[in-house]
């Protein structure tokens, strides 16, 4: 301690409060308190403006001598962000660059589609700023994404039909197009060498250097012989229709996949178009059953992996990588996956989307992830929450066709976010399909059988049981009734029953009262209801005449007149 003149110490005063004043405001009101600014040092701080005061020294209250210094620190700002080097994504897919610019600390700006030659339908040509660049993290990276191939310009056909074999090969190398099969076909109207068909048809746009097949005539069959005709391609129902009217006949049908033929259309037939047959041969067909199924793929493991490593691994199995979610995780590294959606083993399409939940690693002070129960039943969900120290909040019920009945649809917050120890998470929950909307059954009474059916459908509903019934009132293949009745409310795709008319009621043949037969009882044939009421009118007026007349044989007379 200082001892002044006459060993008096000097009189102290309290160091004033200027922590987050500016530095200006400080200096004064140090200088009001009878003190001096000390060594004024700048550190960076996230939490004080730049230029105000972060600490002081002595600190603020303390006693000290009139006219002692106070150090400030002084704050420079927030200090610069460390910077992120742009990952290389050229070549990747879309899906993946995204997942690695997420996984650098960076997001994916503005994404521009190109045409490429080089480089695949979806993967990335370019990335600005480029791979290895330095920026801060959270910056933007602008990707260049192929589109596939530019489509070729497309060529006209030219009309080849009636010209020679040689005339049409040199018109259609003309047009930059090549010849494809030919195919050799007996015909009694296009001469020997000549063309009776083309496919594709002529004026059909096609990529330059296709192929044009083409049928070409081998002269009139020999007599009692015709040319099978040419059937690949057509439905099985026209081609049918084709071999019947070249007076063939169908022979084995058999069904084969193809991923080039539409299901229901002829692959191949035997004998092949062209060739000379005795009429009524058969002729044997192979119909497209569509495309085989595709051969499943493993989702392979790679839960524990890097994302980036577990991306390669997904990507060399023909899949795909999906969703990439960030979950904090006190026993996985940060940057590792810790699931996999569907799970390692899985069979699935080729190209299919596999997801990953990947540590963004251990959370902070008194924060828990919150746990993953989309999908999960509530009782379940509820466990799960409880066992992460959280609590489950409210829980909305909602309509859902894709999840069950009681399980989980989402959760807010979302799976993988960190937060306080016994915070609240809640729950929205199927209650399974929505019920559907009811259609009303549509008027087809007096409709013809098919008129009737195209309105069920177009309805959204399904013809039922059709039933044949005689009328002399409603035309024969026309409806007489439905049910449930036009008006009706029924489920989307329930069944319309129809009862549809065969016209009139059965002839009384040829023992009928026209060719002097037995009157109405003439000819042994069925009659309907509207037949029988007339026999026993005519009965009753028979006999109410009879009386009359007093001569029963001229009432049944008259009775065979009916």
């Amino acid at each position: 301690m200082q001892i002044g003149s006459g060993g008096t110490p000097p009189p102290t005063v309290p160091v004033p409060n200027v922590v987050g004043q500016t530095q200006a405001a400080a200096t004064s009101a140090i200088s009001a308190a009878g003190l001096t600014v000390g060594t004024v040092t700048q550190q960076s701080s996230t939490t004080v403006a730049s230029g105000s005061v972060i600490s002081e020294s002595p600190a603020a209250g303390t006693s000290v001598a009139k006219g002692s210094a106070v150090n400030l620190v002084v704050s420079s700002g927030a200090p610069p962000p460390t910077p992120v080097a742009v990952p290389n994504v050229v070549g990747q897919t879309q899906a993946a660059a995204t997942s690695a610019l997420t996984s650098a600390g960076l997001t994916a700006g503005t994404v521009t589609m190109q045409s490429s030659t080089t480089v695949a339908s979806g993967s990335v040509i370019s990335e600005s700023p480029a791979a290895g660049t330095s920026v801060a993290k959270g910056s933007a990276v602008n990707l260049v994404v192929s589109s596939g191939a530019p489509a070729p310009t497309p060529v006209a056909v030219p009309n080849v039909v009636g010209e020679t074999q040689a005339a049409a090969t040199s018109a259609i190398s003309a047009a930059a197009l090549t010849v494809g099969a030919v195919t050799q076909q007996s015909s009694t109207t296009v001469a020997s060498g000549s063309v009776i068909s083309e496919s594709p048809a002529a004026g059909t746009s096609v990529a330059k250097g296709s192929a044009v097949s083409l049928v070409v005539s081998s002269g009139a069959p020999a007599p009692g012989q015709v040319a099978v005709p040419n059937v690949v391609g057509e439905t099985e129902a026209a081609a049918t229709s084709a071999i019947s009217a070249a007076a063939l006949t169908v022979g084995a049908v058999t069904q084969q996949s193809s991923t080039t033929v539409a299901s229901g259309s002829v692959i191949s037939e035997s004998p092949a178009a062209g060739t000379s047959v005795a009429k009524g041969s058969a002729v044997n067909l192979v119909v497209s059953s569509g495309a085989p199924p595709p051969t499943p793929v493993a989702v392979p493991s790679v839960v524990g992996q890097t994302q980036a490593s577990a991306t390669s691994v997904i990507t060399s199995a023909g899949l795909t990588v999906g969703t990439v979610t960030q979950q904090p995780s006190t026993t996985v590294a940060s940057g590792n996956v810790i699931s996999e959606s569907p799970a390692a083993g899985t069979s699935v399409a080729k190209g299919s989307a596999v997801n990953l939940v990947v540590s963004s690693g251990a959370p902070a002070p008194g924060q828990v992830a919150v746990p993953n129960v989309v999908g999960e039943t509530q009782a379940a969900a509820t466990s799960a929450i409880s066992a992460a120290a959280l609590t489950v909040g409210a829980v909305t019920q909602q309509s859902s066709t894709t999840v069950a009945s009681g399980n989980v649809i989402s959760e807010s917050p979302a799976a993988g976010t960190s937060v306080a120890s016994g915070a609240a998470i809640s729950l929205v929950v199927s209650s399974g399909a929505p019920a559907p909307t009811p259609v009303a059954v549509p008027n087809v009474v007096g409709e013809t059988e098919a008129a009737a059916t195209s309105a069920i459908s177009a309805a959204a509903l399904t013809v039922g049981a059709v039933t044949q019934q005689s009328s002399t009132t409603v035309a024969s293949g026309s409806v007489i009734s439905q049910n449930p009745a036009a008006g009706a409310d029924s489920a989307s795709g329930s069944a319309v029953d129809l009862v549809v008319s065969t016209g009139g009621g059965a002839s009384s043949g040829a023992g009928g009262s026209g060719a002097g037969g037995g009157g109405a009882f003439g000819g042994g044939g069925a009659f309907d209801s509207f037949t029988l009421s007339a026999l026993l009118s005519s009965l009753i007026g028979g006999l109410w005449r009879a009386r009359r007349i007093r001569n029963f044989q001229q009432c049944l007379h008259r009775i065979r007149l009916v």
